[in-house]
């Protein structure tokens, strides 16, 4: 990821969780409680030294109703709710997701699965992801 993808993923992020901090009229030590990390984390996320995780922006989401926009994506709780019935829609993002938010946005046509050897013991498989398509 580029240094001004993470500027701005950042700057987005530090945006959003202050605007939702305070809407919800919280201290800084009951936020970052809520997100479950430290006050010292919350503080770095808010000056844009450091990128949350995927998890503490699972929480903003639905906790706090966050709403990341980026490259004109959008991030809400529904990002993260691999398991719902409805198709998601696929995103296309230049900047590196969070594991599990890129892997909860996979559809069937994303995987590509080859069987390479098979043995009495074992199936050796090659497996493509393409996560840009």
């Amino acid at each position: 990821m580029s240094k001004a993808a993470i500027t701005e993923f950042r700057n987005e992020v530090a945006t959003k969780l202050k605007a939702a901090i305070d809407a919800k009229g919280l201290p800084l030590h009951k936020a970052a409680e809520q997100l479950n990390i430290s006050r010292q984390s919350l503080h770095r996320y808010l000056n844009r030294l450091a990128t949350p995780r995927s998890n503490v922006l699972y929480l903003a989401c639905t906790k706090w109703g966050v709403q990341i926009n980026i490259n004109g994506m959008s991030f809400n709780p529904d990002a993260f709710e691999a398991s719902s019935k409805k198709k998601q829609p696929h995103l296309v993002v230049p900047l590196q997701l969070p594991l599990p938010l890129a892997i909860s946005q996979l559809r069937d046509e994303c995987l590509q699965v080859k069987v390479v050897r098979r043995s009495d013991e074992s199936v050796e498989l090659h497996v493509k992801i393409n996560f840009g398509t």
